[in-house]
């Protein structure tokens, strides 16, 4: 049997006969090893299983890796003229609508939570190899599982939303799809609450000079160490990420640490509340205001027929849409953040036992590997892992190609150049328009190098950087869409965006002065960094 190594790796041969596309929006940065073999086999199988069980004909869900980042094999135009299979799966789910949010609400409480806390519970208890590989066991099922239900969650909150856009768009030709999401937005999620709670926080500290100095600082961990006004700041921080602290900078990884381990990115963001001149409850107020205006104006041009066909669209769309943050939360950041403690745990008994040199060296070990070395059925070569963590760091500094292999095997939308110099074109994400600095934003070591008003410009974003978006004059990623995280925090903090600009952050440059119109879905060069 094939190595795992082998199974999640692009090999020659499928280079030669399929084509790859690589999906930075949802799974933007690399993976070490590890996680690969935990992440892409659920994927799979969850991906399978959603076939089965869809109007969607049965089609492989080929999902490998290219140093370090995940590839799609890009399938053609299966979906029949006009998209009918397409519009078939969206109607399917239409028996969800109803109780949207109660099966989010009730699958979190009865199986999401229990979960972690079985998770917990295995964690505490390791003590030896036989109670890690059973632990390892489990948790390669409650990545399967939980992923299944990701699925489950997932398919009606983009179906109720891209059928409302459709709504939407039929009622208003003249609008944009931007416009529609415009009105889903001012629903609290956990992220709006972390948000919240980061602010208050940056609140407290500006009436105490010694913490507001030292969260300004070039080292605030230490400064704020020192003195009892710190230490109960850092007391009030703690209590925070008790609940907020189950997340990385990524999105999907083990290696990373958490907040909840290192806080140095929930500082980060506490600070750019503290610099930032939106104190977040005025702004979230004024949101929340602006939402009821434009639904009022919007149902005040319809008669009576469309308002209720617009709002029997809606009323789902806006139960749906604190869903597709609260995913996140629930799943994307915590199923990894729970992970790694028990992982960590598996590679102290392995460091203690001398099998690695160091306990993280267990994140650069497939799968198969682990197995092999906690069954000691055979030994495992250790003396790779070192160069697979360089290779790993290499990769993270990479930016992935966005196609690989055969073109000619499939299908995948290149975008018509603009023939304009000095202009970017991406999607219209967020209305607006802002001129300023462009800082590039790379991962969360980032976070304190941009400053208000400054344009926040990156690969993709990940929920972790919502707290950015209250700096930010403007946001320009280089993947995403209409529904991305990036445009929907954006349209949170009222802040012009443009969404999928391909190569941007290739482009542009720390310093460049670029206008960000996030009507037009444009970004033009308007004075280049001095050399």
């Amino acid at each position: 049997m094939a190595s795992m190594k082998n199974q999640l790796t692009i090999s020659d041969e499928d280079l030669a006969t399929r084509l790859w596309v690589h999906d930075p929006t949802h799974l933007g940065f690399a993976m070490t090893p590890l996680f690969q073999s935990f992440m892409i086999p659920a994927v799979g199988k969850a991906m399978a299983k959603l076939a089965r069980t869809s109007e969607r004909p049965p089609r492989d869900h080929e999902l490998r890796i290219y140093h370090g980042y995940a590839y799609n094999a890009s399938m053609g135009d299966a979906d029949g003229p006009d998209g009918e299979q397409r519009r078939a799966a969206l109607e399917a789910m239409r028996p969800a609508f109803p109780n949207i949010r109660k099966d989010f609400e009730r699958i979190v409480r009865e199986e999401l939570l229990p979960a972690y806390d079985e998770l917990d519970r295995l964690t505490y208890g390791l003590k030896s190899r036989e109670d890690a590989s059973h632990a390892l066991e489990k948790l390669v099922d409650l990545y399967e599982t939980i992923w299944t239900l990701h699925m489950q969650i997932v398919m009606p909150v983009f179906a109720s939303q891209e059928l409302y856009e459709k709504v939407f768009l039929e009622l208003f030709p003249n609008k944009t799809a931007t416009d529609a999401h415009d009105l889903l937005v001012g629903a609290s999620n956990q992220f709006v609450e972390a948000d919240r709670a980061f602010a208050q926080l940056a609140d407290g500290a500006r009436d105490v000079p010694y913490v507001r100095k030292a969260l300004l600082g070039p080292d605030p961990i230490s400064a704020l160490s020192e003195t009892p006004e710190g230490k109960a700041f850092f007391y009030e921080l703690e209590s925070t990420l008790e609940r907020f602290g189950w997340r990385v900078g990524a999105g999907h990884d083990f290696y990373q640490k958490t907040w909840r381990e290192d806080p140095t990115p929930a500082l980060a963001t506490i600070r750019q509340f503290l610099e930032s001149d939106r104190p977040f409850e005025q702004h979230w107020q004024e949101t929340v205001a602006r939402h009821h205006r434009l639904l009022e104006d919007v149902l005040n041009q319809l008669n009576p027929d469309q308002r209720t066909r617009f709002e029997e669209a809606f009323r789902v769309a806006w139960e749906a849409r604190p869903i597709d943050e609260d995913h996140h939360f629930y799943i994307d950041a915590m199923l990894p953040a729970k992970a790694r403690s028990l992982l960590v745990r598996i590679g102290e008994i392995l460091r203690e036992e001398g099998t690695l040199a160091t306990s993280e060296q267990i994140f650069f070990l497939y799968r198969d590997e682990l197995k092999n070395m906690l069954s000691g059925t055979y030994p495992v070569d250790t003396t790779h892992l070192e160069s697979r963590r360089a290779l790993y760091f290499q990769y993270c500094q990479e930016t992935p190609p966005l196609t690989l292999g055969n073109h000619s095997a499939g299908e995948w939308s290149k975008g018509e150049p603009s023939g304009e110099s000095g202009v970017i074109h991406g999607l219209a994400a967020s209305g607006g328009v802002w001129e300023g600095a462009v800082r590039i934003i790379r991962g969360v070591n980032d976070f304190a190098r941009l400053k208000t008003g400054e344009v926040l410009a990156a690969r993709t974003t990940t929920p972790s950087w919502s707290g950015l978006f209250s700096t930010a004059g403007a946001v320009v990623t280089d993947s995403g869409g209409v529904l991305s995280h990036a445009a929907t925090v954006a349209r949170e903090y009222r802040v012009p965006c443009v969404v999928a600009a391909r190569h941007a952050t290739e482009e542009l440059k720390d310093g460049d002065i670029v206008r960000v119109d996030g009507n037009q879905g444009t970004v033009t060069m308007i004075r280049p960094q001095k050399s």
